[in-house]
């Protein structure tokens, strides 16, 4: 049992490698085909073991979906100033630098979590339980500070309202089996490459620096990514994205500790959605889901193993 174990790690980390340096590869796809082949992958291991699997390529994922972000959906020079914070340091030369800070991000978030983990346990239920008939408002009332908080509110209602419509129509098809695979590959693959294929872009050299942070922004960074990420990682139809919005209000903004904060949400919310699986019985992405379809009730010693 023991070695099955190590052996889904290990591949686990090989698989999670892969989908993080492929663009538009997002382990809800991931989740989604392993779901789809389980009656022949549990002929020859258990339940416990592709969980393991599927929770390993999920936390390797979010260390490396920065490079392809930032090195592959490079922009134009002159519209520099109004794309990703990644990609305002990949043309000044500091690319490197941007996916380290990100994956540094991802590394402080695995320790802060497990510090906070007994908490969560003991508490997350009963805070969940306050807050759960006041979920519309709250939803309502986050989205309208993600929207306002755009240079530009009216088309960020647009795009909000666009992809409800979307996620509507995709939920409703019942011509598709997997109506999310397609979906997925389409918003995040497709997409991002026929952007890059037909920018002209002349990426500069890039230069192996230190990293160019202070360390009272890098502790107020976790503090209030740590804040923001325990409100929007127990809200449904939110995620790290969002959280990294809410952190910013904590710090100053600027490229690099925005960069890190993303990196350090992206891993803290998908660590934090395995606990609220065990706590509140909700699954908030597509690895938790595959998770809670694979096994049937999900103990305290999984919840230690994982």
């Amino acid at each position: 049992m023991l070695i099955e174990i190590f052996i889904s790690i290990f591949l686990g980390i090989i698989i999670g490698i892969i989908t993080g340096l492929m663009p538009g590869i997002h382990i809800n796809l991931v989740s989604i085909i392993i779901l789809s082949m389980l009656s022949f992958i549990l002929k020859v291991t258990d339940q416990l073991t592709v969980s393991v699997f599927i929770l390993t390529v999920a936390i390797t994922h979010t260390f490396l979906d920065a490079i392809p972000t930032i090195f592959l959906g490079a922009p134009e020079a002159d519209t520099s100033l109004g794309v990703l914070p990644g990609h305002r340091l990949l043309l000044k030369g500091f690319g490197y630098e941007a996916v380290v800070l990100s994956a540094l991000g991802s590394l402080i978030s695995l320790f802060v979590v497990v510090v906070l983990s007994p908490l969560l346990i003991l508490y997350a239920s009963t805070f969940y339980s306050l807050i759960s008939g006041y979920m519309v408002y709250i939803l309502i009332g986050a989205s309208l500070f993600l929207i306002l908080e755009q240079d530009d509110s009216f088309l960020a209602l647009i795009v909000f309202l666009i992809s409800g419509a979307l996620g509507l129509a995709v939920f409703n098809l019942k011509t598709l089996n997997q109506p999310l695979l397609p979906m997925f590959t389409g918003l995040f693959g497709v997409s991002q490459l026929i952007i890059s294929y037909f920018s002209e872009v002349n990426i500069p050299r890039q230069f192996i620096t230190n990293i160019n942070i202070k360390y009272k922004e890098l502790l107020k960074s976790v503090v209030g990514s740590t804040l923001s990420g325990l409100i929007f990682g127990y809200l449904p139809a939110s995620g790290s994205s969002q959280a990294a919005m809410l952190a910013s209000k904590f710090t100053e903004r600027s490229n690099r500790t925005f960069l890190f904060m993303v990196g350090f949400l992206n891993t803290f919310v998908m660590m934090l959605s395995f606990i609220a699986l065990y706590t509140i019985g909700k699954a908030r992405n597509g690895a938790v889901v595959a998770i809670s379809q694979i096994m049937e009730k999900i103990s305290l010693n999984n919840l230690m193993l994982f």
